[in-house]
């Protein structure tokens, strides 16, 4: 699932080095989640919106499917209901 990181991070005018330093991962990895190449764990999911001062949902593309699949830190599945 692609996602709208560097979007709304420009938006917010924040980096990609930013938020991967806020996650402690790499940039690489941040582009990965954000092209959907990686799945990304819901708390990093939260972690970057609270860093953004954002919604979760408004990190998510509008194409994403109305169901969004996420795995947590200890491996379980989640999901979020778009509307």
């Amino acid at each position: 699932m692609k996602l709208r990181i560097k979007e709304v991070a420009k938006k917010k005018k924040a980096s990609m080095s930013e938020i991967a330093n806020h996650l402690e991962v790499t940039p690489t990895q941040v582009s990965y989640y954000n092209s959907g190449t990686s799945l990304i764990p819901l708390d990093k999911l939260q972690k970057i919106a609270e860093f953004l001062n954002c919604d979760i949902l408004e990190l998510i593309e509008p194409s994403s499917p109305n169901f969004a699949h996420f795995y947590n830190s200890t491996g379980e599945w989640w999901g979020i209901r778009k509307e």
